[in-house]
Formats: C-alpha cells, structure tokens, sequence
C-alpha cells in the first residue's frame, strides 16, 4: 500500500491500485506457486508497481501537470526485477528474457516501461525525471546493446 500511495498519491487511487494488483497476482498464482519467497515477494511489487503506474498514467491523462514526490522511490524495487516471471505479461520470449537479465535494473526497467507497459517517452520521462531527448538516445544505446547481447547468443 505504502509503494502504491507513494505513487499515486491519493489514498483512494492506491487502494484501487493494490485490489487491482491483488486480483492480478490471484488470477496468475501458477506463475509464483514454484518459485521462492523473494522472487514472489519482488513479482507482488512489481505487479503492484504497475498497477499503480497505470493508475498514475490514467490519472496524467486528465491532469495537465503530471508531478511525482520521490521518483527514486519506486523506479527501483528491492532486488532484481524477475524477468521471468513477466515475460508472458510482457510478451518477451524466454531468449529475450534471458537478454534482459545482461541489462542493469535501469535499462530493464525502461525497456518493461516501454515494451512491456506501453508507456512512451513522454510518460516515462516523467516518471524517470529525464528529459525526453536524452531518454529517446538511452533507448536506442539499449537496443543496440540488447541487440548484441541477442546476436552473440544467435538469437
């Protein structure tokens, strides 16, 4: 709740964000059912990341100024992002997947964010607190990067 509201930040949004996370960690128990308590712990918070992102993102859409109180507090979860567990939320097949583990958090983070999320420059521009130019030339040197890293293992 407390990462939702961090988000969010309005009460109400946060709850529905966090009932909105709750139903989608019911509806894909299968997926954390054989995997460890930290790896199910950081796939809840990130389920609960993204539910609360969206929530912000449809909240942005009706607001002019989109601001967020502490950016550093939610783009970086505890532990590694567990790529597995979301690449069939995300669409990323197991190669691609495994790719993303040789990115650090950030890149993998900005790739699920826009790949993954849907977001544009824009949207995550502000939630990174880059300017959008700068984020446009970081994602092409991620491409390029994660494009190597696919075709040295001949994918």
């Amino acid at each position: 709740m407390k990462l939702s509201l961090q988000i969010t930040g309005s009460r109400e949004d946060a709850e529905e964000a966090v009932q909105d996370a709750l139903l989608s960690v019911h509806r894909n128990q299968r997926k954390i059912a054989d995997i460890n308590s930290a790896d199910a712990r950081n796939y809840i918070y990130t389920v609960t990341k993204n539910a609360a992102l969206k929530k912000r993102r449809q909240q942005a859409k009706h607001d002019s100024d989109v601001t967020f109180s502490d950016v550093e507090g939610f783009i970086n979860i505890e532990g590694q992002p567990d790529i597995d567990a979301f690449k069939d939320e995300y669409g990323f097949s197991e190669e691609v997947a495994d790719a993303l583990k040789q990115l650090s958090n950030e890149d993998r983070d900005l790739i699920c964010y826009y790949y993954g999320a849907g977001y544009n420059y824009k949207e995550i521009s502000v939630l990174m607190g880059i300017n959008p130019q700068t984020l446009r030339k970081r994602m092409e040197r991620i491409k390029t990067k994660l494009s190597e890293i696919l075709n040295r293992e001949n994918v």
